[in-house]
């Protein structure tokens, strides 16, 4: 057993607070779900809505009053208050170059509407992760064409299911959770059993093919359509793939949210889309 440091107390406040420094903890990777007022039309002269994620508490924040009062000033992290949750909870800004942004099925058309600041081709030339509900993933060749117009940096591309049953249709609206949340990945090898509805046109609920069948399907869309477009230098002559060793990988995951200290996968509604 380690001997316990009796003397921390002791030392200067500035040396105590170097400590504390050196302790804050990288930001975790979090998911920004895009809003309407967030991507819209706006005007030359509008400043761009601040982007924010949702985030957890500072470790530091459970040490001890004086950790936890420099971590709220200095970590980068602030407070609003939660209706979820009935109390403040931490966020901080968004970073394309960490953090995931779900492009809800409602703004899928801001991918390739022109935008009216440089604000947003800035972020989006910096932007790693990217990920898209199912019905968006039906979109190819336009949405392709985007992709690779304003997300040169773009390494993984996400297809995202209401969750991870057998009961999805591709069509299968949800919105993100209320509640505190991340993107979990869906295995290899249970995407190679998990079953969806690929029927776009019949609804016919007998056509199913597997999860990875249908990454297969949406990474050979991208391959096709990703050479239409001559400016996207950091992936020029790469190819999407499903291999996690890849640069440009293509992956399938689902919603999981905070439930009583631990991450379960999240509780969606889903909306099928009438035939």
């Amino acid at each position: 057993m380690a001997p316990a440091f009796t003397i921390f107390t002791c030392l200067p406040l500035e040396l105590r607070q170097l400590i504390w420094h050196l302790a804050l903890p990288d930001d975790e990777p979090e998911v920004l779900v895009l809003r309407a007022e967030q991507v819209g039309r706006r005007d030359q002269d509008k400043a761009l809505v601040p982007l924010t994620v949702d985030t957890g508490f500072p470790v530091l924040m459970h040490t001890c009053r004086e950790s936890r009062d420099y971590a709220r000033h200095h970590s980068g992290i602030h407070f609003r208050f939660s209706q979820e949750a009935c109390c403040e909870v931490p966020f901080r800004p968004f970073r394309p170059d960490r953090d995931t942004v779900f492009w809800d099925e409602d703004q899928h058309h801001c991918l390739w509407v022109p935008f009216y600041t440089a604000d947003h081709d800035r972020w989006l030339s910096e932007l790693r992760h990217l990920a898209l509900p199912s019905p968006t993933a039906l979109l190819g060749q336009h949405l392709a064409e985007c992709i690779l117009q304003h997300c040169p940096q773009l390494r993984t591309l996400s297809v995202v299911f209401a969750d991870s049953g057998n009961h999805n249709w591709v069509q299968t609206r949800f919105a993100a959770p209320a509640r505190r949340h991340r993107l979990r990945r869906i295995e290899p090898g249970h995407a190679r059993r998990m079953k969806i509805v690929y029927d776009t046109w019949q609804y016919d609920s007998a056509f199913q093919i597997t999860v990875h069948e249908f990454l297969m399907i949406f990474r050979n869309e991208l391959n096709d359509h990703g050479t239409l477009v001559g400016n996207h230098h950091e992936c020029a002559g790469q190819a999407w793939s499903l291999d996690p060793s890849a640069n440009l990988q293509c992956l399938a995951q689902t919603f999981v949210e905070w439930r009583r200290r631990g991450w379960v996968e999240a509780r969606v509604e889903k909306r099928h889309r009438e035939a």
